[in-house]
Parts: C-alpha cells; structure tokens; sequence
C-alpha cells in the first residue's frame, strides 16, 4: 500500500494549523485580482448586444465523419434533440449529409454504421512537436446576467476571442509536462489522442491554469484550493442535459473517460466556489502527524500505536496511482506505484502479487501496533477471491479478526451505483494483535492445552458479547464453536506447530469450561451481562445456517432469499460476512456462480413473479395493488434474485 502524493497533501492541509483570518483575507484578494486579469476570457455578449454576460461554461462537441460520405458531423448537434421543449438523447442518428444510419456505440441488433474519429495535427509549444487529437469545437455557452442563466450558440465574437488565446513562454513554466502511463485507465485518453497531462486542458484553461500557478506560488493552502478545482477544468467534465432543467455537468469518477461532448468551466467561479468550502473545512488547531511512505516502510517504532484504521485498495476497484496522475503533475510530485498494493496487469501485479503486498502491508501494522490493541480495516470486493487474499494476508501477519460486518455508506462511487453486481456497502473487518503472552510464545508453550483454552479465554474477551438490529437481540457468529476453533487452528497454522487438541476435544473442553447460551460461548464475566440483556429483549434472532461449504451456502440463500427477494448488491456483503468459517478444504465458489446455478434473476422482460410480487406488494405501500405487469412494480423488481417455484419446475 503506498500513500500517493496527492492524498498526503490533501490531508496535511486539512490537518495542519492554518491562520483562518489571513487565509480568508489573501484568497479573496486573489480571487479579485484573477478576475480582474482573466475576466475577459470568461464573458460574452448576451442577446441584446450590449450587456456582458459572465460565461460559466462553454459546450464542446467531438468532431467525426460520416464512414460513406466522408462529411464532416459535429456529434452534440445530431444526438441532442429538442422535443417539445425538452432536450432528449438520442444514440442513433443519420447522417445530415447522406442520411447513413450512425451510433458512437451501435448495437449488434442495429445496422448502424460507428462515425470515424477525426483528429486534428497542431504544434504543441509545450512539447515542441506536432501532436494528433481528437477534434472538437465549442458548440454552446452558458453564461449568467445578474443571477439569471442564459445559453447560445457560439457566435463569430466567441470564436474571435478564442482565436487570440496563445500560450507564451512564461505560461510554459508553469504546465506540467508529464506523460499519461500506460495502464488499466489509459485507453480512454488515447483514443482520444490524449498522450500527456495537459491535454486534458484546452489551450484557453492552459493559459488561466498557468497564471493561477504563478500567483499562488509558495502558498499552500491557496495551492490546495487550486488542486481541489483540477478535476472540474478538464475536458472529462461530462455535458448532459436534462429535461427541461440545468445541465449534469461533472467527470466520470474513478476513471480518465473523456467524453463525446464536454463542458470547459470557468476557473475562476470554481476557484472561489472551492474557497469558500475550504474556508469553512479549515481549522486552527494543530499537532498531526502525516508521513509519506509506502506502509510497508512506516518508519514508527514497535507496539507505539494504539490503534489502526485501513481503507487499503480494493483489488483491482480502483487504480489510484493513474488517476492522482492529473493531480500529483501540478503538484510536482508523482507517487512511485511500485509498492503500491493493487491488482494491475501493465504493474505485472496479479492476486499473488497483490496478497503478498497486503501481506507486507498488515505485518508492518501488526509491527507497531501494541499487543491487544485493535485494527479496523474497510473493504469491498465483488470477487470471493479477493476477499479470501484479505483473510489470508490478515492471518499470515498475526491478526484474529474478531468481527465482519456491512458498513451502508448510503451513497457510493461510481462503481457502487452502476449495474446490478455493483456492491454498495462496505464490509468492517475488526481485528486485534494477539497478547504478547500468545503472541510470542515458544513452540513448547503453544502445544500445552494449558495455552489452548488460555488463547480461547483471550479471545472470547476480544469479541462483542451481542449485538442489537432494530430492537432484536443478534447473535454473534464468531462465539460459535466452530469459528472459534478455525481462529485457534488458523492461530497454530501460523505459528507452524502441531495442534494438540482435535474438534471434538476442544467442543468438550469448551462446555466445560466455558458457559453457553444460544450457541454461543462466554467467558463467566461476559455471560452475566448476557444474560441481562438476554432477559430485557423479546427475541434473540438466530443464525439458522452456518456456512460454511457449498450445500450450507445454497441452503443460507434459499432462506435469505425466501424471506426477501434481493439485488447481487443486497446479497453480497451479508454472503461475505457468512462465509468467515467456510471449512479450508472446500472450495470457495463465487456468489454469482451460486446464485446462477441455484436460482433466479427477474430480467424485467415478462410479468413479475409472484415471489417478488407477494414481498414488494406486502412491505412497500406504494406497490399494493399494482398489476404484475405494471411498469413502477418491474422496475422495482429487476434484478432481484428469487427461489424458483418447485411446482412450476419443467
């Protein structure tokens, strides 16, 4: 895991003591200075011909040509059409000069032809050679008089004042000439003829950026501000309007996408918009400490640290070193992805690679972290195979983990919100470092039975004694007898000595020694507050399966989706958290295999089953009494995974 440069900036400045009045007293004298200098690039005349609008931002559309007629088609204006006072998109087109049927992205039912990509040679002053880009023009403006929004059509001036806008050498200095490196994210900006940093930028948000650079030079938090509006000043900001209201206008998140028709901001509206929000995030307090590294070589002493929060990468979720690339260039600090711990073909890091890096990742923390003393680590993945490298790496530097549970962070990233695999919450992974005692005890120690229940007594300390949902009294999985004797096995694995104890003597030993309630075990002080809480609850709802091989996991999703038919992002952080005990000689399946091969997915294309039906028409109100074709009862039910009905079986 490596902590990119951007992120450390980010979080020194969020963290440092900053002098809040002299901080709001040199932005806002900046901010009038910018305007006053760079104003002129961002105004146009309004429709009466005399008043100044402030433009907000212009509309750019890619340039293509027809395949048959060789024409030249200017995409925003062929896919956004104007109904009836609304904007509607439309992916296929034809031609405006030989009627050929055309889509960016046809269909393979469509007869649709794709448009060629027309690219244009310039010389670059920047690079001091002719480079070859993907064309495009600036087709709209939206632009503010007073407090009113307004939009036209580019007129002969625009074009005029556009034309004037040169890049000289003193701008030069100050861009970043850093090329684009081939990897996961890069195939979208080479398509588009996209090669270094700055391309990213038009030539007019170049010269504004560089005027920017030279006037916060030396300033730190002014130059937080400045890396903070980065992302909403390059071409990847997305045009899409909306019916009968403001345009979406923003990037795509987590990738370098840049899109068909673009918006070029004004730097200078979100340069103080970015201010004013920083103003209000900023403090005067001091005293943290942020470090650059990568984990695996935090420079801290042994057992100094109390506590340890991870939100390490997802696999391969997110490829962070690529995308801080367009931060980090302006910065004028890259971040060295060698050690970075990712899964990343063009990195040669597979899911070997990336469980030894996690592996190197957690031993440093378990290095410096005190004995008893607890890590939480944030994790989300869609594959059990990452999930199961995450177990591992955790279990081969020294960690218990104590619980697994699912974090609803109610909003995800892009990731999260697309697709019905898409998983929209988070799984919590606690884990503690054993007690020194157990931690370092020597081989002839470990094979006592003396050491076994010791171990156990430690662990059993460590665990939650319950757990509360919506007013029921859960039990804790992880005070099973059969977890807690995967943790002791997983615990004599590591320490590679013999196990003296077989399944069936430590579930002896354990009701002996150990009080049970409701399947679960207790130390004699944790039992006591059990059972208080046991007496005031009504229920204690239990765990009817435990998963822990194929046919447990058919039969847990059998009940699950029984009670409520679910989406693959419903049922994935709740199958995760199930399978902690899964038995080491099985092997793991994937959830999506399970569920493929066990039961159903309504597609939408025909009436609702009466599963989903009878679940939907009974706990949402404003889905009682619709028919089973109803179009508001089949978006509801889409890709919801149900019990198939036996009796209607071929």
């Amino acid at each position: 895991m490596i902590c990119h440069q951007a992120a450390t900036f980010i979080s020194s400045v969020l963290n440092k003591e900053v002098n809040i009045d002299l901080f709001e007293k040199t932005g806002r004298k900046l901010i009038n200075k910018l305007r006053k200098h760079l104003g002129n690039y961002w105004e146009t005349l309004h429709s009466d011909g005399t008043t100044s609008g402030c433009v907000n931002y212009f509309v750019w559309s890619d340039v293509y040509s027809c395949p048959e007629c060789t024409k030249e088609i200017i995409y925003s204006e062929q896919v956004f059409l104007n109904l009836w006072g609304k904007t509607v998109f439309s992916p296929e087109f034809l031609c405006p000069s030989c009627n050929c049927k055309l889509s960016k992205n046809p269909s393979k039912s469509s007869n649709a032809q794709k448009p060629l990509r027309l690219f244009v040679s310039e010389f670059d002053p920047l690079l001091g050679e002719v480079t070859s880009i993907q064309k495009q023009v600036p087709v709209k403006i939206n632009y503010s008089v007073g407090t009113t929004r307004f939009e036209k059509k580019m007129e002969q001036k625009d074009f005029d004042n556009l034309n004037k806008i040169e890049l000289d050498t003193d701008n030069l200095a100050f861009i970043p000439k850093v090329p684009i490196v081939d990897g996961e994210k890069s195939s979208d900006p080479f398509l588009f003829g996209i090669k270094h940093v700055h391309e990213f930028y038009t030539p007019r948000m170049l010269k504004c950026l560089s005027i920017f650079s030279e006037e916060i030079l030396g300033n730190q938090t002014l130059n937080f501000v400045y890396g903070s509006m980065l992302p909403k000043l390059t071409k990847m900001n997305r045009y899409m309007p909306q019916h009968g209201g403001r345009a979406l206008v923003g990037p795509m998140a987590n990738t370098l996408y840049v899109p068909p028709v673009s918006v070029e901001n004004n730097p200078l509206d979100q340069f103080e918009f970015q201010f004013k929000k920083i103003l209000k995030a900023l403090n005067d307090l001091g005293g943290n400490c942020i470090t650059t590294q990568a984990t695996q070589s935090l420079n801290l002493n042994k057992e100094s640290v109390d506590y340890i929060f991870i939100d390490p990468p997802f696999g391969a979720n997110i490829m962070y070193s690529e995308l801080s690339i367009l931060r980090e260039s302006w910065l004028k600090v890259i971040t060295n992805s060698k050690p970075e711990a990712i899964q990343n073909k063009h990195q040669n890091k597979g899911l070997d690679e990336y469980r030894h890096l996690m592996s190197d990742c957690f031993q440093t923390a378990f290095d410096v972290l005190k004995p008893g003393k607890w890590m939480t680590v944030e994790f989300s993945n869609t594959k059990a195979s990452v999930w199961n490298s995450i177990q591992n790496a955790l279990s081969e530097a020294g960690f218990i983990v104590a619980n697994v549970s699912a974090l609803d962070k109610t909003r995800g990233g892009l990731h999260a919100m697309l697709g019905p695999t898409a998983v929209k919450q988070d799984l919590i992974i606690t884990a503690y470092k054993p007690e020194e005692v157990y931690a370092e005890s020597k081989s002839e120690e470990i094979i006592s039975e003396g050491f076994v229940w010791g171990f156990i007594t430690e662990h059993l300390n460590h665990l939650s004694i319950s757990k509360i949902q919506n007013g029921e009294l859960l039990s804790v999985p992880e005070r099973d007898a059969r977890l807690l004797y995967d943790q002791l096995v997983a615990f004599y694995v590591r320490n590679s000595a013999p196990l003296p104890i077989s399944s069936i003597e430590f579930q002896k030993g354990l009701k002996v020694r150990f009080p049970e309630r409701d399947g679960m075990y207790f130390t004699p002080e944790q039992v006591a507050k059990y059972d208080k809480q046991r007496a005031s609850s009504k229920v204690v709802k239990q765990i009817s399966i435990f998963v822990d091989d194929e046919a447990s996991s058919i039969e847990w999703l059998r009940q699950e989706l029984s009670r409520k038919p679910k989406t693959y992002s419903e049922i994935h952080p709740l199958f995760l958290n199930e399978i902690s005990g899964w038995k080491k000689n099985e092997l793991q399946l994937e959830l999506m295999t399970l569920l493929e091969q066990n039961y159903i997915k309504y597609d939408g294309n025909e009436d609702v089953p009466n599963q989903i039906h009878t679940y939907l028409s009974t706990n949402f109100k404003d889905m009682r009494g619709l028919a089973k074709d109803d179009p508001a009862l089949v978006a509801k039910a889409k890709d919801r995974w149900y019990v198939p009905d036996p009796s209607k079986a071929w």
